[in-house]
């Protein structure tokens, strides 16, 4: 049982997936996000029996909204993590895109804050958020920064229409060595909607994991009268992290 998050940061084809373990450990779900030129596709798989988790193989094609996804995972998902290959095309307005041969990898992640000082250059954490949502960071080989993606379940929010958030941050940046801080705050503005977003990520490297906490307040007015539409914050929720190996 349990939530195995994770994804890859680090270029153009930015991943996020979740594979969420039933109770009784015969089966899971898989959920994700894939950036592309066309925009985000969707990753999306019910009731996978736990048999096909080693050796992964999975194909689908997942619709959202105007945008529809053919992908497919490779890999292996074992007792406490998995890496692989995604291929996807994502097609919008007659465009199609594809994403082609990018690993991805995902971690049960926690932390008991035992003593490790400053994360490996070149080092990637995968872990989750809780009550729903995933986080993969990528440290820079060289340098104080770090680059991130966060998701957040947003379905508490009256009368939002999607209930996840999905964010890549930039300028997230490592402080004293061993934590890292960020705060980004954007304007969106899609379909007569105007969101304003403010998102803010913090957290501190330890031996055995990444412990922080991730923000996420979005304020959404119709443009044409500037009516209020929603006003959602998630408040500080706990984000942990494991490092996983390079896939």
């Amino acid at each position: 049982y349990g939530t195995y998050g994770g994804g890859w940061a680090g270029a153009p084809g930015d991943v996020w997936l979740a594979f969420d373990v039933d109770d009784s450990g015969g089966a899971f779900d898989v959920s994700g996000r894939v950036a592309s030129p066309c925009g985000l596709g969707s990753i999306e798989a019910g009731s996978v029996p736990a048999a096909a988790a080693e050796p992964l193989a999975l194909d689908g094609v997942t619709r959202a909204g105007a945008t529809e996804t053919r992908w497919r995972l490779t890999g292996a998902v074992g007792m406490f993590e998995g890496g692989g290959r995604l291929e996807a095309t994502v097609s919008r307005g007659g465009r199609r895109c594809s994403v082609a041969g990018r690993s991805w990898a995902v971690a049960i992640a926690g932390s008991d804050h035992q003593g490790g000082g400053r994360p490996p250059l070149g080092s990637r954490w995968f872990g989750t958020v809780a009550s729903g949502g995933v986080v993969a960071l990528s440290v820079a080989p060289r340098g104080p920064r770090v680059r991130a993606i966060v998701s957040a379940d947003m379905r508490f929010c009256p009368q939002r229409p999607a209930g996840g958030f999905h964010e890549p941050l930039t300028g997230v940046r490592r402080q004293l060595g061993d934590s890292l801080s960020a705060v980004r705050r954007y304007r969106v503005r899609s379909g007569g909607v105007v969101r304003r977003v403010r998102v803010e990520l913090s957290g501190t490297f330890f031996g055995d994991g990444l412990s922080g906490w991730l923000d996420v307040r979005e304020v959404a007015r119709r443009a044409r009268d500037g009516r209020r539409l929603w006003a959602c914050d998630t408040g500080p929720i706990s984000v942990y992290a494991d490092r996983v190996p390079r896939v």
